[in-house]
């Protein structure tokens, strides 16, 4: 990352498909009990431009230009990569002009800021994104295009191309006011560590810094191997960090084998909307947000050691799927809906979908997690109680949520003081040894209707610490609570009555832990294992 500069991020200041045969992602949440075998159904892609033509030719995609010229032609860019085009790039980035380039290679040597000018934008007029590539020097590391202020800019359809000798890094940064559109854009080639000699680049930064301004990013691309540092050695691949005031679009990104991040941007103060993508194998989180009026949408997570990206270097020595985190700024809301997270095989995950102490209550709806690890599917932080305690609710939802596969001594879900929550329409088919199904920790009050609970372990496992006569949990519908592994031998009726609802607790039963290991028609049986 660059370092400090009034202009440009640092850590310090902003603190960042299945392709093994046989293995594949769940396509609904319909309680299905088979291993999924089928490459994952995602919405999408997302788009918001229209299909309709330009209405003159200086308008594309929505932005209208005063002057649209081509960047060989007529500014004189050497399609060989010999010869470096920044001082063309430095006159001509101005007021309405559009520079169209057309298939080559293009050498920057370094940064050009580009300070509060609106409506322009460097388009690649090749077939693909590929067909048009800018490239750094050896030893080198930089943004080579560094935006401050200006709306209507228009990034679209090329490469950053870094090669494959570890030597050399180029991104793009925007803090933009409005009407940023960067489509079909790739940071290709081998990613460097931080402490290298070239040193290591972001793959993009966003902020909106107005808070009605609106940026979309769609298809930007980053999937070459990488030279891992451990945490945090590595550059961030895509960010949005606490200036971020307004909203910002990420749609249709493929984010694979990042150092540090597929997304970080859960600590501005805007919105984050991540929809539809592929975010394989990334140290770090797949996908982090936070707060009201962000989500993640129909994206893919994929943990998988033993399907890796060719050639790299370093220790991948930790990953985890969708991540709710705002530190210091307790944000709360959020939401994360339609999407799958598939855990294969990994060096060590915290859990597939993690909702931190700094995040408040948030929503997960319709969607599919597959576990074959050792480490836990969903995670509901117990909230701070220091300076990153989130602000109330404190509450977090679950609706249609499917989760299998074969993993051992874990648990599917686990929520840690996070009163009166609810979980609505479950299937839980994890039949491994020592895997426990959902478990409240100090979660008075929460209701549970409708849950199909398959487990090596106990299916449901309800404690609290609290004393009063109170519900610790509240079930309804209950469709299926069963061990695969433990016996029912010596158990006892924790609770009758299942055909309506069923308070579990709540007679001078505080300080217990119950452990449910079945049910049938007429009663729900298990054990109290402690008294606390």
């Amino acid at each position: 990352m660059t370092r400090d500069d009034s202009r440009t991020f640092t850590r310090r200041r902003l603190l960042g498909l299945l392709g093994s045969a046989g293995v594949a992602s769940l396509a609904g949440c319909g309680g299905r009990d088979t291993t999924p075998t089928a490459t994952p159904e995602k919405p999408g892609p997302f788009k918001e431009t229209s299909d309709s033509p330009d209405e003159s030719p200086k308008m594309r995609d929505g932005i209208g230009f005063d002057r649209v010229v081509n960047a060989v032609d007529d500014l004189g860019w050497d399609p060989s990569g010999e010869e470096a085009i920044d001082n063309s790039v430095d006159q001509n980035l101005r007021e309405g002009t559009l520079i169209e380039v057309p298939p080559g290679t293009y050498r920057v040597k370094r940064r050009h800021d580009v300070e509060g000018v609106s409506r322009w934008g460097i388009v690649g007029i090749g077939t693909n994104r590929r067909a048009v590539q800018f490239t750094p020097p050896a030893g080198r590391s930089f943004r080579w295009l560094m935006v401050d202020g200006g709306s209507d800019i228009l990034i679209k359809n090329f490469t950053m191309q870094q090669g494959r000798k570890f030597d050399r890094s180029i991104g793009m940064g925007f803090l933009v006011d409005d009407g940023l559109k960067l489509y079909n854009v790739e940071k290709a080639g081998s990613n460097p560590r931080e402490n290298s000699g070239s040193g290591a680049e972001n793959g993009i930064v966003v902020q909106v810094t107005k808070p009605d301004g609106v940026a979309v990013v769609d298809t930007f691309v980053r999937k070459g191997p990488q030279d891992f540092a451990h945490y945090p050695g590595n550059a961030i691949t895509v960010f949005t960090g606490r200036g971020h005031l307004g909203t910002v679009y990420y749609r249709n990104l493929h984010i694979e084998n990042g150092g540090e991040h597929g997304i970080y941007a859960s600590k501005g103060q805007g919105n984050v909307r991540v929809e539809g993508g592929l975010f394989k194998n990334n140290l770090g989180d797949g996908v982090r947000i936070a707060g009201e009026g962000s989500w993640v949408k129909g994206a893919t997570v994929i943990i998988d050691m033993d399907d890796r990206t060719p050639g790299n270097r370093g220790n991948w020595h930790q990953a985890r799927g969708i991540h709710l985190q705002s530190g210091e700024y307790g944000y709360t809301g959020g939401l994360v809906e339609d999407c799958t997270v598939i855990a294969h095989a990994s060096p060590r995950t915290e859990a597939l979908l993690k909702i931190e102490h700094s995040q408040g209550a948030a929503t997960v709806k319709n969607c599919r997690f597959f576990n074959n690890t050792e480490y836990r599917t969903i995670v509901v932080d117990k909230p701070a109680t220091g300076p990153q305690r989130p602000k109330k609710p404190w509450e977090v939802t679950f609706e249609n949520i499917e989760i299998s596969g074969r993993a051992s001594n874990t648990v599917a879900m686990l929520l840690e003081d996070r009163p009166g929550s609810k979980i609505s329409n479950v299937t839980i088919d994890l039949p491994g040894v020592g895997v426990d199904g959902i478990v409240l920790n100090n979660c008075e009050g929460t209701v549970i209707d409708n849950m199909n609970v398959v487990t090596g372990g106990y299916p449901l496992r309800v404690s609290s610490n609290s004393d009063g006569e109170q519900c610790l949990v509240t079930l309804k519908n209950l469709r299926r609570l069963k061990s695969s592994l433990l016996s029912d031998t010596d158990t006892e009726q924790l609770a009758s009555s299942l055909s309506g609802s069923t308070c579990l607790g709540g007679t001078d039963t505080a300080k217990q832990t119950f452990a449910v290991i079945g049910a049938n028609d007429d009663r729900l049986y298990g054990t109290v294992l402690d008294e606390q």
